[in-house]
């Protein structure tokens, strides 16, 4: 019996010996998730504050997305490339569930419930995989030790610069006017609880999508975050471009580690990125738009060059940004024909460039494969799109007939600043390092689709965009692809990389006399700013307004000196091995000294708007902005239809869901009320019914234009005198007077004496 008893406790010994091996091989960050889970599940109690959105919205990207990483046993074998395809995969998984809430038309209780059981049973099968297997979650190794190091210093910048660009964004809050108005429409419609169906959440009366943000499955998650939180749909959004902005700062620095040879040039490039023009979208960030360029498309991109350039990635990582970009397409359909466009082009230039390398094949192979394995996911799902309601060749009619309107850039001439200047002239000294760095192609391909767009003398490709794709998709081309801090930090970056080789060559005493004179001067520049404004009024004085014009005026005579000066320098990487060795991009040495200069440039940067961002910083500290209670109120601007009282009399009197032309089309109606409007901003059917507002328009042009529309009811401004609309009261009827007067159109009159 003893011996038994012995045999029994040993074996249960090995037993809990192996599973205490196991454990210890799976990585804590499961039990981090489970205590994440139940942090957020105790806070969302509480008043809604930026922290707590913060958390929560992570939570939902990023338990989902981690799980699936680790029950397919995808792996970028390195820490931020981890968490960037966790964040792809949550995305995925979000707008995935969306899709079918709208195909099954759930309401927005039973898609949270969906989502809370589906992501935790992923999480629970990753756990079990992980536990099974005997397997850790693959990561970088690193030691505490480590972190403390000088080469990290410019890490420590890069935190500096977010948290003062976090401050700003977060005090300052999300766009709240404009382009918002019209999607809180959307949002509202899902937030209500409303089967989320496209009939249900379309602006407009119609089973079809919108031509542009097709799908509205971000609205969706956006509904989905309100609802969980209990909080309302003007709080969130007011509040979500903290996050958002956060990650995008992520993804562009590892986007810029998949282009740029080096970390310090990477850094850099994300430094001038916060800083400059790309800075000041991350209000506007949450907006779908804004969503696919700051996001969705610099994301799928980034992946997809991993994969270029990775050789050790596979057809798992394929799949997942081809995924991401058929929801790309779903949410907004013009960054997904960007992307086609850029990886195209793309490989076009990379054919040129690399077509005699060892590796041209497999890396032209990889790049084809990237650019259009997508398409046999999306062809499909088009064709079932096309057979169900026609959506592609309305939404290609819908990009075809939008009204034309001159391009807002003719190439150089009309660039929106000096930095885009000097970017687009800085251009060609990248070609330098082309040969020996052929991610570098890729910068390239960017900015060559501006002139192959804009230039009136290279017009095929740009009526061939115009013709099939509409005005608007051409004209935000230019800000989808002009990434200009990254052939800035390529410029910028060489120099100072000069300036440390220099140093390294001298002894270090003269090193520590240059360390302590660039302290001094960083010092000094910030005091002197902060007390008399200093760096703010040189760089004002700096780049003027007669820069740019000189720029505008004089760049054909600057690139042509750039032109002769690069033969040179070809001639010499040819023939001369120590022209050819100057001219590399590697990391640098002088840890401390490159420091010192990234902070001098990026206070120079910091100082165009220094003002601001030492405000926003000294609020975000002072109040704990972030851990504040901030409601945003009902942003209703209603005057244009009535005010309260005109939005109490169609909530209670006329049925939900009917047909609105208002005079000024004014977004925030259908978020005030359960309605539709007339047609969608800007739209070649908005100009057809605004006619009905037109004096030099016949009764009977205006009446075979109500016959053919689904307008049942007409808001008009009270004039306190006769209009078209009381002149005519067999066809108006006056049912609401205020401010403005709602009429009801009889439609039976109408579509019984008007021929067709």
């Amino acid at each position: 019996m003893i011996i038994k008893q012995r045999l029994f406790l040993k074996l249960i010994s090995k037993k809990l010996m192996k599973i205490q091996r196991l454990l210890t091989k799976i990585n804590l960050i499961y039990l981090f998730f489970i205590l994440w889970v139940g942090v957020v599940l105790v806070l969302r109690h509480f008043s809604m504050t930026p922290f707590i959105l913060t958390l929560t919205f992570f939570l939902f990207v990023f338990l989902p997305g981690f799980s699936l990483t680790r029950i397919f046993k995808i792996s970028l074998k390195d820490n931020l490339g981890q968490t960037i395809l966790a964040l792809a995969l949550g995305l995925i998984f979000i707008f995935s569930l969306n899709f079918l809430a709208m195909f099954f038309g759930w309401r927005i209780s039973l898609l949270l419930k969906i989502f809370e059981i589906v992501a935790a049973i992923l999480f629970i099968l990753a756990f079990y995989l992980d536990f099974y297997r005997g397997k850790s979650v693959e990561r970088e190794p690193w030691r505490l030790k480590g972190i403390f190091q000088w080469s990290n210093l410019l890490y420590l910048l890069i935190l500096a610069t977010i948290f003062v660009g976090l401050s700003s964004i977060d005090v300052m809050g999300s766009y709240m006017s404009g382009d918002a108005v019209f999607h809180w429409a959307i949002i509202f419609k899902a937030f209500s609880g409303q089967p989320l169906t496209p009939e249900n959440l379309n602006y407009i009366k119609s089973a079809s999508i919108h031509p542009a943000y097709g799908f509205p499955l971000w609205h969706i998650f956006l509904a989905t975050l309100t609802t969980f939180l209990k909080s309302d749909i003007f709080t969130v959004w007011n509040n979500l471009a903290t996050p958002l902005t956060l990650t995008i700062i992520l993804v562009w620095y590892w986007l810029f580690r998949q282009i740029l040879p080096t970390r310090g040039l990477a850094i850099l490039a994300i430094l001038i990125f916060i800083f400059q023009q790309a800075g000041w979208i991350f209000d506007k960030v949450i907006i779908p738009h804004a969503l696919g360029q700051m996001l969705l498309l610099p994301l799928a991109l980034a992946l997809a060059l991993k994969f270029i350039f990775d050789k050790t990635t596979n057809y798992k990582l394929v799949i997942t940004f081809s995924l991401l970009l058929i929801f790309t397409a779903a949410i907004h359909v013009s960054y997904y024909l960007y992307y086609v466009v850029i990886m195209t082009t793309f490989a076009f230039f990379y054919l040129i460039f690399q077509f005699k390398k060892a590796d041209f094949k497999s890396i032209f192979g990889r790049i084809l494969i990237a650019s259009y394995a997508n398409l046999l996911l999306i062809v499909p799902f088009l064709i079932l799109l096309q057979m169900r309601g026609k959506v592609v060749s309305q939404t290609l009619t819908g990009f075809r007939n939008a009204p034309s309107q001159p391009l807002s850039y003719a190439f150089f001439r009309t660039l929106p600043n000096i930095f885009d200047q000097l970017a687009f002239l800085s251009l060609p000294l990248v070609l330098i390092f082309v040969k020996k760095y052929q991610r570098l192609i890729f910068v390239l391909t960017l900015f060559l689709l501006v002139p192959l767009a804009y230039s009136s003398s290279i017009s095929v490709f740009k009526n061939f965009l115009m013709k099939n794709f509409g005005f608007i998709f051409l004209d935000r081309l230019y800000a989808t692809v002009i990434w200009q801090s990254i052939v800035l930090a390529i410029i910028v970056g060489f120099l100072i990389l000069l300036f440390d080789r220099i140093i390294s060559k001298t002894a270090k005493i003269f090193r520590y006399i240059v360390e302590i004179c660039l302290l001094l001067f960083a010092v000094e520049i910030v005091w002197a700013e902060a007390k008399y404004g200093i760096v703010s009024r040189f760089y004002q004085k700096l780049f003027t307004m007669d820069l740019y014009q000189w720029l505008g005026k004089s760049y054909l005579w600057i690139l042509i000196i750039i032109f002769i000066v690069l033969i040179y320098i070809f001639i010499g990487q040819k023939y001369f091995d120590k022209v050819k060795n100057f001219f590399t991009l590697t990391e640098f040495r002088n840890f401390k000294v490159v420091f010192l200069v990234f902070f001098i440039l990026s206070f120079f940067l910091l100082a165009s708007n220094y003002q601001n961002y030492y405000q926003s910083v000294k609020f975000e500290y002072d109040q704990k902005y972030f851990f504040q209670t901030r409601i945003t109120n009902n942003v209703v601007y209603s005057e244009s239809f009535g005010g309260k009282e005109a939005i109490d009399f169609i909530n209670t009197n006329i049925p939900p869901k009917s047909v609105f032309l208002i005079y000024g089309n004014p977004f925030s109606f259908p978020y005030a009320v359960d309605q539709f409007m007339a047609a969608y901003p800007g739209s070649t059917l908005e100009a057809q019914t605004d006619r009905i507002f037109s004096p030099g328009v016949s009764l009977e042009e205006k009446l075979t234009t109500l016959r053919d529309s689904k307008i049942e009811y007409i808001i008009y401004p009270n004039l306190r005198k006769p209009t078209f609309f009381t002149q005519y009261p067999q066809y108006f009827k006056n049912i609401f007077e205020n401010d403005v007067i709602i009429y009801r159109v009889n439609r039976v009159k109408i579509e019984s004496e008007v021929n067709l």
